[in-house]
């Protein structure tokens, strides 16, 4: 990080636009290329979110840069990353789990499944993308840039406000119903993330709630469904 940093709120404000208009690029040509076309809906999704995020990521990153050591993964840090990673990761997806279907026998979210039917490298790309690209790119913009960037400007408290309010914003709008468990464990993503100053717990545990969150969607389909 540069000495005397100045940490401006603006620069959140340009890259929301920067991965709206990203978003909106995307759309237009998911809708008029033919070959895209043929991809399912929930693919083109992730696709599209993949981008958005990664857009403002580049551009926070840029403005505010920081070092591999801020990752985890250096060797002094490594056990600690994955151990609380790890657990955080088991806690979220306690609280996270998609109880409703597997328990409440309700119907599977079509917007997050792609049937084997549907090409099994499809559904292989589609499981590959939630479970590892997207909560890469999600930790990397709601907890090292916006949390980052609302902490060193104002305090820890409204870090922790304005990136769990956007993350619940940004997840519930297809999910309404799940606003509380998003709140829930985007606090305890930000809090593995303070208590270690490691973006690659938080990453870990996120990618830890997709990867049981898809795992139990994808075995009740094919074992009761």
């Amino acid at each position: 990080m540069r000495k005397n940093q100045e940490w401006k709120i603006i620069d959140i404000l340009i890259a929301i636009v920067i991965m709206i208009v990203i978003g909106g690029i995307l759309s237009y040509f998911f809708l008029r290329l033919c070959f895209l076309k043929h991809l399912p809906e929930p693919l083109l999704i992730v696709i599209g979110t993949f981008f958005m995020t990664i857009s403002g990521v580049i551009f926070l990153l840029i403005k505010y840069p920081t070092d591999l050591y801020f990752f985890g993964f250096a060797r002094t840090k490594f056990k600690e990353t994955l151990v609380w990673g790890g657990v955080g990761g088991l806690i979220i997806s306690s609280v996270g789990f998609p109880y409703a279907v597997i328990i409440g026998e309700k119907n599977i979210p079509q917007e997050f499944f792609i049937g084997l039917q549907n090409g099994k490298s499809n559904a292989l790309i589609f499981l590959f993308a939630v479970i590892v690209l997207i909560p890469f790119v999600e930790e990397m913009f709601y907890r090292a840039c916006l949390y980052r960037i609302l902490r060193n400007r104002f305090d820890v408290f409204w870090g922790y406000v304005g990136s769990t309010a956007l993350f619940t914003l940004s997840h519930s709008l297809s999910q309404p119903r799940e606003v509380i468990f998003f709140i829930i464990n985007s606090s305890i993503l930000t809090y593995i993330y303070e208590k270690t100053n490691s973006i690659g717990t938080s990453i870990i545990a996120h990618a830890l709630w997709s990867f049981t969150w898809f795992t139990a969607i994808y075995s009740y389909e094919m074992v009761v469904v």
